[in-house]
C-alpha cells in the first residue's frame, strides 16, 4: 500500500526553518517539537536561507515587475478605460497614485476615488478626479457614474468633487 505525503502549511515550513537557522535545538528535537521527519527541518532550513537574498534584495523588483504586468493588462484593453472607481485605502497603492497613474497613461478616464473617511480625506483631487463618501447606495453610485460621464462628454466636473451620498 503507497504511503500519501503530508503536506504542511507555509507557516508551519517558516516556524521550522526559523528554529533550525537560530540552532539552539538539533534537527531531532525541532523535528518532534513540530511533529515533522529531521529530513524536513534541514530542508527547509536550506530553502529559507536560499530564498532569504531575494526577499530582501528584490523586494522593489517585484513591485516593478507586478507594476508593469498590471499596465500590461491595461494596456490589453486598448486604450478603452473609460471609467476607474478605486478605493483611496489599498494595500501597495493609494487611489491617488493609481489615478495618477492611469490618468498619466489614459488621460480621457474618468476616475472616482472611493472613501469611508471623507471628513479627514488627506490628499488633493485633480479636476478629473471625483470623490463619493462610503457607504454610497448603489443607486446613488449609479447616478455618480452617470454624472461623470456625462462630465467625460465635456461638462465641468469642478462642482462635482468632493459630493457625499446619501447612503
Amino acid at each position: 500500500m503507497p504511503r500519501t505525503r503530508k503536506s504542511h502549511p507555509p507557516s508551519l515550513k517558516a516556524k521550522v526553518a526559523v528554529e533550525a537557522i537560530k540552532a539552539h535545538k538539533t534537527a531531532a528535537q525541532i523535528a518532534q517539537m513540530f511533529g515533522v521527519h529531521p529530513t524536513q527541518v534541514g530542508g527547509w532550513k536550506k530553502q529559507a536561507l536560499a530564498g532569504l537574498p531575494d526577499i530582501f534584495g528584490n523586494g522593489r523588483e517585484q513591485m516593478r515587475l507586478q507594476a508593469d504586468t498590471e499596465k500590461d493588462e491595461l494596456y490589453s484593453l486598448g486604450g478603452a478605460v473609460d471609467l476607474l472607481v478605486s478605493d483611496t485605502l489599498m494595500p501597495k497603492m493609494d487611489g491617488k497614485k493609481l489615478a495618477s497613474s492611469v490618468l498619466a497613461e489614459f488621460p480621457a478616464t474618468s476616475v472616482i476615488l472611493v472613501s469611508g473617511y471623507a471628513d479627514n480625506f488627506p490628499i488633493e483631487l485633480e479636476q478629473k478626479v471625483g470623490f463619493v463618501q462610503k457607504p454610497v447606495l448603489p443607486e446613488t453610485l449609479l447616478n455618480i457614474v452617470k454624472s461623470t460621464m456625462a462630465i467625460r462628454q465635456g461638462e465641468n466636473l469642478a462642482n462635482w468633487t468632493g459630493a457625499k451620498s446619501d447612503g
